[in-house]
C-alpha cells in the first residue's frame, strides 16, 4: 500500500477474512440503523436544498448525539486522515476570505454558510463510512434510495412533471433531471459490486440505467451506458456470480426485454420537444442545439471572468450571477480563482489516485465513483454543493468502496470451495 493509503482509513482495515470462513466485523444494530438512515436521507435529496436550513439543523441536532455516543472511534480516526484536513480547508479558506473582506456579493454570508454545511455533510458521511461494515451500510442505504427513485422516474415518464421542473423529463423528488441521474448513478455504485455479476445485480443496474434515460440527461445517459457495459462485461472478480453462457443469457434477456419496453412505450408516450432534442443529440452526436450552445456561451463567459480576475472575485460572487456556469470547475474558480480551482482538482485527483492504486480487482467501484465526480464537475455547477454528492466525496475520502486485500485471493480453501468474499450480503 502507498503511504497515502496507510494514512487514510478504509473498510479493508476493519474486515477480517479467512479462506475457510468469512468473519466481518459488524456494527451494532443501532449504529447500523443510524448509519443507514443518515446515508439514505442525504442520498435521497430530502436535504438537497439545504440553503434554507429548514431541515438541515433538526437533522444534525438529531444525529449529533448519535455520533458522540456511538461513533467516537470513527471520529477520532477521521481527524487523522490527511484528506479530511484538506476538506477542512474548504471551510477555513472561505472563512479567512470573508473575515478579511474578500467577498464578491451580498450573498457572501449565505455562501459561507453553505460551505460550512456541506463540509459537515461530508464529514458526517465519512464518519458513517468509517464503520467496520461501511460497505454494508452504504449498500443498504443506496438500495433504499433506489427503491423509490427508480419507480418515481418511470411514473414521471407516464405522468409528466409530477415532481420535475423540466418539461417532459423525469426527476423524482430531486426536482432536477440532471441531479436525479447522477444521484441514481452514485447509489448504483454504492449498491452493486461491479466485479460480481449476478442476475439481481444485472437487473438492478439495467433498471437504474433505464431510469437515467427517463431524465434525458445527456451526461447521465452516457455515464449510465458505460456503467452498464462495465458491469455486464467486466471479468468477474470471484466465484459466486454469473459466468460465461449464464451471464450472456441474462444479458440477452435484459436487452431484449429493454427493446420490447421501449417499443411499447413509444406507442404510448409522447416525448416533449426538449426530450426529443436531447435524444437526437445523443444519437447523432449533435451539440448545435440551444442548450449546448448556452452551456458553451456560459463556459466562455466564465473563462473570461477568470482571465480578468485569476485570483477570484471573492466568496459568494458566483451565486449572485444571473446565469451560473454549468461547470463546477468554473463555479469554484470564479469565486476562489486559480488557487481554488487547483485545490479542487487536487481533492478530486487524490481520491481518484488512491482508488486507482487499489486496482480494478479491489477498487472498481471506487475508481468509477471518483471518475463520476471528475466527470459530473464538467457538466454541472453543483457537484461541490449538493447533498448526495457529499456521500460520494466521503466514500472516496474513506476508501469505503475499496475491497479488503483478502478478497483478491484466488486460491481455494481446504474444503475445496472458493474463498468467501469480505463483501457483506452480496447481490445474487
Amino acid at each position: 500500500m502507498t503511504e497515502t493509503s496507510a494514512e487514510t482509513f478504509e473498510f479493508a482495515q476493519h474486515a477480517r477474512h479467512s479462506t475457510g470462513d468469512t468473519e466481518v466485523t459488524r456494527s451494532s444494530p443501532i449504529v447500523f440503523a443510524g448509519g443507514v438512515v443518515w446515508l439514505s436521507l442525504v442520498l435521497s435529496g430530502v436535504l438537497q436544498y439545504f440553503s434554507g436550513v429548514n431541515l438541515y439543523y433538526p437533522f444534525v441536532a438529531i444525529f449529533l448525539p448519535f455520533f458522540l455516543l456511538f461513533c467516537l472511534p470513527q471520529m477520532v480516526r477521521l481527524i487523522t486522515n490527511v484528506q479530511f484536513w484538506m476538506w477542512m480547508l474548504t471551510v477555513i479558506i472561505p472563512v479567512f476570505l470573508y473575515a478579511f473582506g474578500r467577498t464578491g456579493s451580498m450573498g457572501a454570508a449565505q455562501s459561507l454558510k453553505q460551505r460550512t454545511v456541506y463540509f459537515s455533510l461530508v464529514a458526517g458521511s465519512a464518519v458513517i463510512l468509517g464503520m467496520p461494515d461501511a460497505r454494508r451500510i452504504l449498500r443498504t442505504g443506496s438500495l433504499l434510495v433506489l427503491a423509490w427513485a427508480i419507480p418515481v422516474c418511470f411514473v414521471e415518464l407516464l405522468v409528466p412533471n409530477l415532481f420535475s421542473t423540466a418539461e417532459g423529463r423525469s426527476a423524482g423528488l430531486y426536482g432536477n433531471p440532471n441531479a436525479a441521474s447522477m444521484a441514481i448513478l452514485i447509489c448504483v455504485l454504492g449498491a452493486v459490486d461491479l466485479r460480481r455479476q449476478t442476475t439481481r445485480s444485472l437487473l438492478l443496474v439495467s433498471l437504474a440505467t433505464a431510469a437515467v434515460f427517463t431524465t434525458f440527461s445527456r451526461s447521465g445517459i452516457l455515464f449510465a451506458g458505460a456503467l452498464w457495459a462495465l458491469h455486464a462485461f467486466l471479468p468477474a472478480r470471484a466465484e459466486g456470480g454469473l459466468r460465461g453462457p449464464q451471464r450472456l443469457i441474462v444479458i440477452a434477456f435484459l436487452v431484449i426485454t429493454g427493446i420490447a419496453a421501449v417499443a411499447w412505450l413509444a406507442q404510448r408516450v409522447v416525448l416533449s420537444d426538449a426530450a426529443e432534442m436531447r435524444l437526437h443529440s445523443i444519437l447523432a452526436g449533435d451539440v448545435s442545439d440551444g442548450s449546448s450552445e448556452l452551456r458553451q456561451d456560459l463556459a466562455e463567459r466564465g473563462l473570461a471572468m477568470l482571465a480578468d480576475e485569476p485570483l477570484g472575485r471573492g466568496v459568494g460572487y458566483v451565486d449572485g450571477m444571473e446565469r451560473l456556469p454549468h461547470n463546477t470547475y468554473l463555479y469554484i474558480a470564479i469565486d476562489y480563482g486559480l488557487p481554488g480551482l487547483a485545490f479542487y482538482i487536487v481533492l478530486l485527483l487524490a481520491g481518484f489516485l488512491r482508488s486507482a492504486a487499489a486496482g480494478l480487482q479491489r477498487g472498481a467501484n471506487a475508481i468509477l465513483l471518483a471518475l463520476l465526480l471528475v466527470y459530473a464537475s464538467i457538466f454541472t455547477h453543483y457537484v461541490a454543493g449538493t447533498t448526495f454528492y457529499s456521500v460520494a466525496f466521503a466514500a472516496v475520502l474513506t476508501g469505503a468502496l475499496i475491497l479488503p486485500l483478502d478478497s483478491r485471493a484466488s486460491t481455494r480453501s481446504r474444503t475445496g470451495s472458493a474463498p468467501a468474499l469480505a463483501v457483506p450480503i452480496p447481490m445474487r
